[in-house]
């Protein structure tokens, strides 16, 4: 099923597809083991799995190319975005960065994908965005 982007929450079947397509249109794609630098860059503390964490508020606002610099990544100043894949319950997925940072959630499937998407943004009534050509899943 290749049908849902909700927040950051991307169903598995198309993930790859997706996540190709951002890193050749101004996308820095992360890798995982990069995982702990950028938690020391963007966070000031850590509250643990499934909490907010704590933002560097220096880098709220910030260019991509400014926060991967930090961390030791060198990116064109054409990048606009940093993406990195996490665990459902890591802080990234649970805290408003404001700044230009994606994490990426694999789920099975729409349903497990709005199901995250609604607990992760929390109450909030940010923007949420789904893609989809499964008009009963856009009615959930």
């Amino acid at each position: 099923m290749n049908d849902v982007i909700a927040n950051e929450v991307l169903c598995t079947a198309f993930a790859d597809e997706l996540l190709q397509a951002l890193a050749h249109n101004y996308a820095a794609v992360i890798e995982s083991h990069h995982l702990s630098r950028l938690e020391k860059v963007i966070f000031t503390g850590m509250n643990g799995p499934g909490r907010k964490a704590d933002i560097n508020r220096d880098l709220i606002g910030q260019d991509a190319e400014v926060i991967l610099k930090q961390m030791g990544m060198r990116v064109p100043s054409s990048v606009r975005l940093g993406v990195i894949e996490v665990d459902a319950d890591h802080p990234l997925v649970w805290t408003e960065q404001m700044m230009p940072i994606l994490p990426v959630v694999r789920v099975p499937d729409a349903g497990a994908a709005i199901d995250l998407a609604l607990a992760a943004e929390g109450g909030c009534f940010h923007t949420a965005v789904m893609h989809s050509k499964n008009i009963d899943n856009m009615h959930r």
